[in-house]
């Protein structure tokens, strides 16, 4: 079987047999998330955001990295998740300081309004919904105003727009058949 390989943008041509290509089409596809091997390295994000390379020891350290989902196999997976995160923070605290919040047990309580920010027809826009009716997804950012949501987007407006757009949690390729 003949085959075409990408290799630093450049393709090649090998021919496999059918038994390896079977091989490889049966083998997982990589996700960035893999433990890895010792003296493998692998990338987390230090406590003041920024990326960092150690080799797998097969220690507490790895174990503990591993273990509250700051441990990547995949640097640019690593990159874009410590990028995300980040901002999730930055939306977190704004919406804090500019009026919070509805906590679960306001929302079971009130008929407020929730505003989020969301990503529709090429731009970023504020969604209100009635707090009663709303699936809460998990990391959903939402603010007790539509103005607060509004300042948020002009803030944050590059890092929203990427992350609507561009933020992958899985490594590029991933998705492809």
């Amino acid at each position: 079987m003949e085959v075409t390989l990408n290799v630093n943008g450049k393709e090649i041509k090998a021919t496999i047999s059918a038994e390896e290509w079977k091989k490889i089409q049966s083998q997982p596809k990589k996700t960035g998330y893999e433990r890895r091997q010792c003296g493998d390295k692998i990338f987390y994000s230090d406590r003041d955001g920024f990326l960092e390379t150690l080799c797998e020891r097969d220690g507490v350290t790895d174990y503990t990295l591993y273990s509250v989902a700051n441990y990547y196999s995949d640097m640019t997976v690593a990159e874009n998740n410590a990028r995300a995160d980040a901002l999730m923070r930055k939306l977190r605290r704004f919406a804090a300081e500019h009026g919070g919040c509805l906590s679960k047990k306001d929302i079971n309580k009130n008929n407020d309004k929730l505003s989020i920010i969301n990503y529709c027809k090429d731009d970023l826009c504020v969604f209100v919904f009635d707090a009663e009716n709303i699936i809460h997804p998990v990391g959903m950012i939402c603010f007790k105003s539509a103005e607060a949501a509004k300042l948020a987007i002009e803030e944050f407006r590059d890092e929203l727009i990427w992350y609507f757009t561009e933020y992958s949690p899985m490594p590029e390729g991933y998705y492809e058949d």
